[in-house]
């Protein structure tokens, strides 16, 4: 995966960051193993170290969160090079090549359309907030107040998406959408660089 990190010409520093990101969700299920005791293993070898509560570590759960950790870090190797080298049009159609039901990838494609609209609208919303001098992070500000602003700006969010839905559902009716339309996918032909990777 390094190998084809390099090859893709990404930012080493970048690839980390987006790394460093995504790794506290693979580590907290890593960490908790070695005290687990997995029910798919038969015997247990206890690790000769004293742990306050009671707690246990055993030889064969340190080796099972390793492994863990192991295949999380080259899964999320894969998804950062992905990601960073196709585009989110590209991946929709891909998925649609692949059999994926056409219901699935219509969805995702109007997904992948309308989250930078409502990034923008999260924007407007944050603008606002600070022209108004509101900073959740302000500790001369009572807490109850502050996780009050916070829960009136998420729930105002979610209605100005649903609202935003129902107006994007209501054009594209009106353009004639309906329910057999088909996902256009072009086709393309295969480079050498493709042919070589598969090779």
């Amino acid at each position: 995966m390094l190998a084809l990190v390099i090859i893709a010409n990404l930012n080493p520093v970048y690839a980390f960051f987006r790394f460093i990101a995504i790794l506290p969700f693979g580590l907290g299920i890593a960490v908790l193993q070695p005290f687990i005791r997995q029910p798919f293993i038969e015997s247990f070898t206890l690790y000769p170290v004293s742990l306050p509560f009671g707690l246990t570590v055993t030889y064969e759960g340190l080796n099972f969160g390793i492994s863990l950790m192991a295949k999380f870090t080259v899964c999320a190797t894969a998804i950062i090079l992905l990601s960073s080298t196709t585009q989110m049009k590209d991946m929709v159609l891909s998925t649609r090549r692949l059999g994926v039901p056409k219901e699935f990838t219509l969805l995702l494609t109007m997904m992948v359309r309308y989250l930078f609209v409502f990034w923008n609208v999260l924007k407007r919303i944050r603008i606002a907030q600070k022209t108004r001098l509101f900073n959740m992070w302000n500790k001369k500000v009572s807490r109850k107040w502050t996780v009050e602003q916070i829960g009136h700006s998420i729930s105002s969010l979610s209605i100005r998406s649903y609202e935003q839905g129902e107006r994007t559902y209501i054009s594209i009716l009106c353009r004639g959408y309906g329910g057999s339309q088909q996902v256009y996918v072009d086709r393309r032909a295969l480079g050498g660089w493709i042919i070589c990777f598969l090779d």
